[in-house]
């Protein structure tokens, strides 16, 4: 059994898919509800007081998947800035639960996820507090691997972060927490093709992705422990379904958002499962600053990545990729470089327990781990098209070699970001089998 991304004209029709752009009914209910089915709404975002939230809405939780009844719930994560994650969740009966096949309403008995692409409302309501784990030996590991910007941090905190930290200690010691969230979309949505890939060139076991949100900002209140704070910050949606397990289908993932101002990034680094032969996908997608798709690789563009710095966590044993660049050759001589730089994991890695096969019996885990990063995103063109801002390239001014990069322009950018990597599969470290190539476009 092998994967392709689902990119045929074919495709597009049989799914009623309208290949130039995405629509809203993209964001409701997509899988049945069956055996191995299972759907997630996820919301991630960086705080302006430095945390990391995380929300997923699900119609199954991981333990049941192989369940063909719905078991819906909503899981929080929360790692604040010294690196303490809080923890919550909340299941619901299937029939207290209405999803909507046409588009994004969703309801569970008082929770709500309703929108368009453009903007999203979220209503969870008390999700009980698993525990806050204090930063212990994994916290300790990324201090020291980040020490020098620890230190740097230390020294430009203010009294918000005071507020932030008495925040984390009212979550520890909280039952519930509730959240009331508004997300006001900042660029376009993206998927790659279909956002659909075949893992058996059946059509009947899928795995699907779209990103109706890339970039967005999130603002809202959070009751902790019976007191209300605002919170606000930047924030990435994206919406996955499948209709066969996950230990089946995926290995490891990566997944990052990042702002340059000029020019934003998503990125979604998926590698299948052992059964589906470890074929990667790499799937970039850049906008501009008024959030229009410049460059998609999803066909037809070459792409190395290269892995060369690993973290190995001293909890869990896991080694995750905390250094990664990838490079994107377009057959119009257009080259992207995105580099990713890990300072350190935020907080431990979160292991979800998992079943599938008959009755549950089949155990496996889904291991997630964040870290914070800085990100450089480099545009070299012939003609420098799609490029907002230019700088010169070595030679330009010399007329006595007129050689094919001769008149190449580079732009470059480089920020701060936080990116999130999953394993599924035994390690992310597996001989991936050759690449399949994807759709290509490049639009000024």
């Amino acid at each position: 059994m092998y994967a392709r991304l689902m990119t045929d004209m074919e495709d597009y029709q049989s799914r009623g898919i309208n290949p130039k752009r995405v629509e809203d009914w993209e964001n409701s209910r997509r899988s049945p509800c069956a055996k191995d089915c299972w759907e997630a709404w996820d919301f991630d975002a960086t705080l302006d007081d430095g945390a990391v939230l995380s929300l997923r809405v699900a119609t199954k939780d991981g333990a049941s998947i192989h369940f063909a009844k719905d078991t819906p719930a909503i899981r929080l994560s929360l790692v604040r800035g010294d690196g303490t994650l809080v923890q919550a969740s909340r299941s619901f009966a299937a029939a207290d639960c209405t999803w909507d096949e046409q588009e994004l309403d969703i309801h569970c008995d008082d929770c709500e996820l309703s929108g368009t692409l453009r903007g999203i409302h979220l209503v969870a309501n008390a999700l009980e507090v698993q525990g806050a784990s204090a930063p212990t030996q994994a916290a300790e590991a990324a201090a020291e691997f980040a020490e020098a910007e620890e230190a740097e941090a230390e020294s430009t905190r203010s009294a918000e972060s005071a507020e932030s930290a008495e925040t984390s200690k009212i979550a520890a010691e909280s039952t519930t927490i509730s959240l009331n969230l508004d997300f006001t979309a900042l660029t376009r949505p993206v998927r790659p093709a279909t956002g659909i890939l075949d893992m058996g060139y059946d059509g009947k076991r899928m795995l699907g992705w779209v990103c109706p949100m890339p970039l967005a900002r999130v603002e809202g209140t959070v009751i902790i422990g019976g007191e209300t704070h605002a919170i606000a910050g930047t924030a990435r949606h994206s919406h996955a379904w499948g209709t066969v397990t996950p230990s089946r289908a995926i290995n490891d993932w990566l997944v990052v958002s990042q702002d340059f101002g000029e020019r934003m990034v998503m990125l979604l680094d998926a590698t299948s499962s052992s059964r589906s032969g470890f074929i990667r996908f790499p799937m970039i997608f850049v906008m501009n600053k008024r959030g229009n798709l410049l460059y998609s690789n999803t066909l037809d563009s070459a792409c190395t990545a290269e892995t060369d710095g690993w973290y190995d966590d001293p909890e869990t044993g896991t080694a995750s990729p905390c250094a990664v660049a990838y490079s994107f050759d377009t057959p119009d001589g257009v080259k992207l470089r995105y580099e990713l730089r890990g300072e350190g994991p935020l907080s431990a890695p979160e292991v979800h327990p998992c079943g599938s096969g008959t009755w549950g019996l089949t155990k496996f885990s889904c291991t997630d781990a964040r870290f914070r990063a800085a990100g450089t995103l480099s545009i070299t063109s012939p003609d420098a098209s799609g490029v907002a801002s230019e700088t010169q390239g070595a030679g330009d001014d010399d007329d006595s070699y007129d050689g094919a990069d001769l008149h190449l322009r580079t732009a470059q950018w480089t920020g701060e970001t936080c990116f999130a990597c999953g394993l599924v599969g035994k390690t992310f470290n597996v001989e991936h089998s050759p690449q399949i190539t994807t759709e290509y476009a490049f639009e000024n």
